[in-house]
């Protein structure tokens, strides 16, 4: 049931890809406009998402259900790392390649996702996820690109996603919650992470030759990685650990994590490959590519994880 209510929302995701796109090839916007879009949707619209997860009462299921989110969302990217060393040494992957095989964009197409197909409540605990995401991807991630080991602990803690996640946690901690008008703003703000993200991914693919997708026949091996080998292997694992027993609850906990390790390749890479002069077009192209073909293999995925 959960996996046609992916499919069905996944294809409500394509129709704002294919509205974005639209803007660009009618000459409405421009490719380079998904800039600014994206600035908006990272500085306001994610915060906003992420605090209003933890806008809900802070019990011992809560609390037991953070711990473990932030369990898997270790595990996943420890698993991921090693498939994607093992890929690399088979294959010579280049450090767009890697990347893009081990960080998924668990966050602006998750969030929304959860919120939609489980609810509200379980919202929180995919943060846990954009947590332990955006440390390895600044420190882990980082050193893919630079060979620095490094770590740039100031623009991990001053990251508006973690300073988010903080604030969130605060205010389940000490039991706060807004009402009223600045309730309805934040939820508003977070109802629109989802269609913006989509829309903008729209613009850039509006901007690119569609052939561009496609002749690069390695790109295929690093989208089976990510969207196919990756997952499966970490759904067996998690099967393996009878972690879910944990807490009530524990096998959505289970599926929200899952959810983000099915997920596309992270458009961080593409920002990296431009920042270190990688090839960037070519990030560009897997995170495009990744993101249509999970249309298909997301709620296959979620199928078989719920046999």
């Amino acid at each position: 049931m959960i996996s046609i209510l992916l499919a069905k929302k996944i294809v409500e995701f394509f129709i704002f890809i294919l509205f974005g796109f639209l803007m660009v090839r009618c000459h409405i916007l421009k490719s380079e406009d998904s800039e600014i879009v994206t600035k908006l949707c990272i500085y306001l619209m994610t915060p906003a998402i992420i605090i209003n997860a933890f806008q809900i009462e802070a019990t011992g299921n809560v609390v037991k259900g953070l711990g473990l989110a932030f369990i898997n969302a270790i595990l996943i990217h420890v698993i991921c790392i090693v498939l994607a060393r093992i890929y690399s040494k088979l294959t010579n992957a280049t450090e767009v390649e890697r990347a893009s095989i081990i960080y998924s964009n668990g966050g602006n197409l998750i969030v929304p996702i959860v919120g939609a197909i489980l609810g509200d409540e379980w919202v929180v605990y995919s943060a846990a996820f954009v947590a332990v995401f955006n440390i390895f991807v600044w420190t882990h991630g980082r050193s893919i690109f630079t060979n620095e080991s490094q770590i740039p602990w100031k623009k991990i803690l001053l990251n508006v996603n973690i300073l988010s996640i903080v604030v969130g946690l605060v205010m389940l901690i000490f039991k706060f919650q807004f009402t009223g008008i600045a309730a309805g703003v934040i939820s508003s703000l977070a109802d629109m992470v989802g269609p913006v993200s989509m829309i903008i991914v729209g613009m850039v693919i509006g901007g690119m030759k569609l052939g561009e997708l496609f002749t690069n026949n390695r790109i295929w091996g690093v989208i089976a990685m990510r969207l196919i080998i990756c997952p499966l292997v970490i759904m067996i694992i998690m099967r393996l650990l009878p972690i879910e027993s944990w807490l009530t609850g524990g096998k959505t906990v289970m599926l929200v994590s899952f959810l983000a390790a099915c997920a596309p390749c992270a458009a961080t890479i593409n920002q990296f490959a431009i920042l270190y002069s990688k090839d960037s077009k070519y990030a560009s192209a897997i995170n495009v590519l990744s993101t249509l073909l999970c249309i298909i293999t997301m709620p296959l995925m979620v199928y078989c994880f719920q046999k």
